[in-house]
């Protein structure tokens, strides 16, 4: 039997799924899920529901070539039952938009936490909530009502198993983005954070694209240094992590990636990412942090 593309999106169209915040992420994601038929809400604070309802259509840049249009759903109240919630915040919202998650119809269903570096230790005091771990392993940013892609295959990583694996692969199989999904992984939180802090912080330190950054012999040097303390805290986690991967993780950050520390707030969040940063044990990461706080 044939089916026509409408077809295929029959039981897509039924569903309906919420993210939470307002990031480039959650924009991407939305339009991404709309793209596949998928009716979209996504959750805004109640003080900022009329300025995002006003905001007219957001330009979604997929590359120099690809831009299109969208309009979004928005709303302060989940006042229905979606099938899935995705959570992504820009760093400097986390902790507010966790808020979200006390309303009733967001107890009962999966919560896919794309904000997972941040607000790992808040979310782990939940227990009315079904928290999924991830990682969106796409570089973008959010300017106006412009969200940009700064790579060809932005790629989600996610810790689940069962039911639930299952049918989140049926949601993005016809995406744009590359589903990976892992039953179970303690080093998922310290892999994915060693390269996303250090080439943020290199970012913010420098201003400069990763790649003249680590081809700059004194700034590889203490990229490699900073990798190396980093790895030394989550041995003391009892994790075991690869310089090499870590590094070559970070040469993956676009030319013209702008990095994800956009303001005071985002900054104060990333500091918190790693509390065990002193002078005498990590003194590079220590260095670099004092160097990137000159700019806030």
């Amino acid at each position: 039997m044939i089916f026509n593309k409408t077809e295929t999106l029959s039981s897509a169209a039924a569903a309906d799924i919420a993210i939470i915040g307002t990031s480039a992420s959650a924009f991407f994601l939305a339009d991404t899920l709309q793209n596949s038929g998928y009716r979209v809400t996504v959750l805004v604070p109640p003080h900022q529901l009329e300025a995002y309802t006003k905001r007219g259509a957001f330009c979604i840049k997929q590359s120099r070539f690809q831009n299109k249009h969208t309009h979004f759903t928005f709303a302060s109240v989940a006042a229905k039952p979606y099938d899935f919630c995705f959570l992504a915040s820009t760093p400097a919202q986390t902790n507010s938009d966790l808020l979200h998650l006390n309303q009733p119809y967001l107890h009962t269903i999966p919560v896919i936490n794309l904000s997972f570096l941040y607000n790992r230790d808040l979310l782990n005091k939940l227990n009315t909530v079904k928290i999924i771990p991830a990682v969106f392993k796409a570089q973008l940013s959010l300017t106006k009502n412009t969200v940009e892609l700064y790579e060809h295959s932005p790629k989600l990583e996610i810790i689940t198993s069962g039911e639930d694996a299952v049918r989140l692969k049926n949601i993005f199989n016809d995406s744009s983005i590359d589903l990976n999904i892992f039953p179970s992984d303690k080093r998922f939180f310290w892999q994915n954070l060693a390269p996303y802090f250090i080439g943020n912080l290199l970012l913010l330190c420098y201003n400069k694209p990763i790649s003249t950054l680590m081809s700059q012999a004194e700034i590889r040097h203490q990229a490699d240094s900073a990798v190396d303390e980093l790895i030394s805290l989550a041995a003391a986690d009892k994790i075991s992590l690869d310089s090499g991967e870590i590094i070559a993780r970070i040469y993956t950050f676009a030319n013209n990636y702008p990095g994800d520390i956009k303001t005071q707030n985002d900054f104060n969040a990333f500091l918190n990412l790693i509390k065990d940063l002193d002078r005498f044990d990590t003194p590079v990461l220590f260095d670099l942090l004092s160097l990137a706080s000159k700019k806030y």
